[in-house]
């Protein structure tokens, strides 16, 4: 039924994600080279007066490396928008229908359509404008990330509870292992804290689908399909209390776009496509739709059990956060890098080995392919 897999798309944005993973991480190691000098008079009110100027010195630097970065991935970004909004379109089951009667629209013209070129354009500028709100937001999580080590380490020296080199060693590995915030979010009361990573990874994926979708729904329009099918996957969502943000209770069904008949539910009542963010095509959700054309189309006949799809669900939850563990070891390591803190790099080189192993061996209790590229912030590291 697919034309491409999950990890072909994963492996479609992951230049992008790499893109923004370098940034991060050169904000980093850019901000702990400002505290890297252990030999000055430090702890003092005049020290912490001074650091306080270099302010603006760090923020024009962050801009030209976000500029650097940012250019790079709206190329990489405009390449594919215009393969993914053809994920969800086999063409040639399109051509079929069309050689049987079952549509009337040529494929050809219905792929060519100025409808469909403007809904990837929209995905691409409505894409780079989420870019540039993380851009804006690594800007001041930056300068906050060197306010955060300026005070810290003024304050616990001029306290006298730590040396100067203990204080900046310490609060520089706060810093790296907090990362570079890409966006805030008011999540019953609490600030929730995405990392440029995670936030580009999510905007990305969710802009890929949604795109997909939007294109494969366009083209039953303008051919007059009236069902879609929707893909089904092991670990899909589950939610007991809300049927719309309920995945796997939705996925793998036939429905109907518009009204409902004996056999088929309505999408949007069925999934909350597009509206709800719960659901279908919302934030990070992977669910594609399919045109479905009936009596040609053949339905997949796949299912997955749902103690099972729960298993695999909370094994991915678990990879992922060992994957982030991982990724927070490594900007620690490059920020300890960054001031020639060598018995930190030793100490985080011992926990990495101890990580990778523990990764190695969880994947392969499970049976989990291991996904290297979640676990890169930069080949170097």
């Amino acid at each position: 039924m697919a034309m491409v897999t999950d990890p072909y798309i994963d492996a479609q944005i992951q230049p992008i994600i790499n893109y923004y993973n370098q940034m991060e991480l050169e904000l980093i190691i850019d901000i702990a080279k400002r505290f890297a000098n252990y030999d000055e008079v430090s702890g003092s009110l005049e020290w912490h007066l001074k650091k306080l100027d270099e302010l603006g010195g760090l923020t024009q630097s962050a801009l030209k490396i976000i500029a650097r970065y940012s250019g790079k991935a709206e190329y990489e970004l405009a390449k594919m928008l215009k393969k993914a909004g053809f994920y969800n379109i086999d063409a040639n089951l399109f051509k079929e229908a069309f050689s049987k009667g079952v549509i009337t629209v040529d494929p050809v013209k219905m792929l060519e359509s100025p409808a469909i070129a403007a809904t990837i354009e929209q995905s691409y500028i409505d894409t780079k404008q989420a870019y540039k709100l993380i851009q804006t937001k690594a800007i001041e999580a930056t300068q906050q990330a060197y306010m955060d080590v300026l005070n810290t380490a003024y304050l616990n020296t001029s306290s006298g509870f730590y040396d100067y080199q203990t204080s900046i060693k310490k609060a520089i590995q706060r810093m790296a292992s907090k990362g570079i915030t890409g966006a805030t979010y008011n999540r019953g009361g609490t600030i929730v804290r995405y990392s440029i990573e995670g936030t580009v990874r999510r905007d990305t994926l969710t802009a890929v689908h949604q795109l997909a979708n939007r294109v494969s729904l366009q083209g039953c329009k303008e051919t007059g399909v009236d069902y879609v099918e929707v893909s089904k996957h092991i670990g899909a969502r589950i939610s007991l209390k809300n049927p719309i943000a309920n995945h796997y209770g939705w996925q793998g069904e036939i429905y109907k776009i518009d009204g409902q008949d004996d056999k088929y539910r309505n999408l949007k009542e069925a999934t909350g496509y597009p509206d709800d963010i719960q659901g279908l095509g919302g934030v990070n959700c992977r669910h594609r739709i399919f045109p479905f054309f009936i009596g040609i189309s053949i339905p997949n006949p796949i299912h997955y059990d749902e103690e099972e799809n729960k298993r695999v669900y909370e094994l991915n939850q678990k990879q992922r956060k060992m994957e982030r563990d991982i990724r927070n070891l490594k900007k620690k390591y490059a920020a300890a890098k960054a001031i020639n803190d060598t018995d930190t790099m030793k100490f985080i080189d011992a926990k990495l080995k101890v990580k990778y192993q523990q990764i190695n061996d969880f994947c392969k209790v499970n049976g989990l392919k291991r996904d290297y590229s979640r676990e890169l912030i930069a080949e170097q590291i």
